[in-house]
């Protein structure tokens, strides 16, 4: 039951994150540099490593309960 919860959290916060991140690398590739491309690498590692701290997280706080 937790390892479902940790997964669709991960999704959840993937998904949110490679939005957010998206958003922020056109913005400013935009501003900065004259050009709206999205780099998606960064975005994509950005989501991951946030997505991988935050379940980690909530999988602790669900060993605690």
């Amino acid at each position: 039951m937790n390892t479902k919860i940790v997964f669709w959290d991960f999704l959840a916060n993937f998904s949110l994150t490679i939005v957010v991140a998206a958003v922020v690398t056109f913005l400013w590739s935009l501003i900065a540099h004259g050009s709206g491309t999205i780099d998606w690498e960064i975005s994509v590692v950005m989501a991951v490593v946030m997505s991988c701290v935050l379940a980690s997280k909530k999988m602790q706080e669900l060993k605690q309960k």
